[in-house]
């Protein structure tokens, strides 16, 4: 018994399938049924539309909106024409149900969607809420997606450039069969990155298009009250991470800012009188030569000064980051160069 049952279900199902609405009958099926309608039986009679729908597996409702649809074009014609002519095989038009969502709304959709990054990072069923008329998050949903919208990670810094990536192969695949115990002894590898802290926590989606990856209302935001927690670490070869060195980043205070200005402000000091130094003594030596020379060959006007010196100072970046300065006091000096010559050390005692 289950297994009829089972069996009658499948059948149901094929058929459903099988005659299921939803597509134009197609021309050379119209002129089937209207060719099978015009056939007579024994009784000389026409096909009923039971029977050419089984005949051509199509539902006997639409058997019949074809023949009396043939039926209204020939009454209409003034000038009686064959059933299988091309007039009469053309599908009449659907009325169909209208769009409940106008064009207007659509465009409604989309730029309360786009209007500022705010609006982009919010959920579907929350931008549906916020419309002044009624609709479903997946109708919302559609609608971005059909104008080309879609819901992405927002990028936080722009991709490697194609020349790089092709640089960094290169330089890998030349050490790609190198041992590792001859061809990274002694190297020292080193990078930094960030934390943020008390920032949005989870995964983000924005809504934007293919294009609009580096927009400004698509790209990554600064939650406020957030914290960035920067860090540095340095690595070696055969060496543990214990005896390697790493340094996080605070927040210079005043005083350090002040001492910063006034060693920048000695070494200018300091070079500036090198230059002056190299400059004088380049100056004597080159009016001495010019002594020498026959008076029609002698150059006129002071000679051009190759010493030249640029002040060092401390330009504040709007990309973030760490200057060069504290780069070179807390990193190179305070970490990077004693652990290097640490590392020296070792590789000479055989360590």
């Amino acid at each position: 018994m289950t297994g009829d049952i089972q069996k009658m279900r499948s059948t149901k199902l094929q058929t459903h399938k099988r005659w299921s609405k939803g597509r134009e009958v197609e021309l050379g099926r119209r002129g089937a049924i209207l060719a099978l309608q015009n056939q007579k039986n024994k009784c000389r009679k026409p096909l009923p539309e039971r029977t050419i729908a089984k005949e051509l597996q199509i539902r006997k409702s639409t058997v019949y909106n074809i023949i009396a649809h043939n039926r209204q074009l020939i009454a209409e014609n003034s000038v009686i024409e064959s059933p299988m002519s091309e007039v009469n095989l053309v599908s009449f038009r659907r009325s169909g149900r209208p769009p409940r969502l106008t064009a207007s709304m659509k465009l409604e959709v989309i730029a309360t969607a786009t209007r500022n990054a705010t609006q982009r990072r919010k959920s579907f069923a929350q931008l549906a809420r916020e419309m002044p008329f009624s609709i479903h998050r997946t109708s919302l949903a559609k609608i971005l997606q059909n104008a080309g919208y879609d819901k992405n990670i927002p990028l936080k810094k722009p991709h490697i450039t194609g020349k790089n990536i092709e640089k960094r192969k290169e330089f890998s695949d030349s050490l790609k069969d190198e041992p590792i115990q001859v061809c990274f002894d002694g190297w020292v590898a080193s990078d930094e990155m960030y934390l943020l802290a008390r920032s949005h926590y989870g995964p983000e989606r924005v809504i934007r298009k293919a294009n609009e990856e580096y927009h400004p209302d698509c790209s990554e935001l600064e939650w406020p009250g957030q914290v960035r927690l920067m860090f540095w670490g340095a690595i070696a070869h055969n060496k543990p991470c214990s005896e390697s060195t790493f340094f996080v980043w605070e927040e210079e205070t005043a005083k350090e800012q002040e001492l910063a200005l006034e060693m920048l402000a000695e070494e200018n000091r300091v070079a500036e009188e090198e230059v002056q130094e190299a400059q004088n003594t380049w100056y004597e030596e080159e009016m001495a030569q010019r002594k020498h020379l026959p008076k029609g060959q002698q150059p006129q006007g002071r000679p051009a000064n190759p010493y030249k010196i640029t002040k060092n100072k401390r330009v504040k970046t709007t990309k973030g980051g760490i200057d060069w300065f504290r780069y070179r006091e807390s990193i190179c000096e305070a970490n990077l160069y004693p652990f290097y010559r640490r590392l020296l050390g070792s590789a000479e005692r055989g360590e």
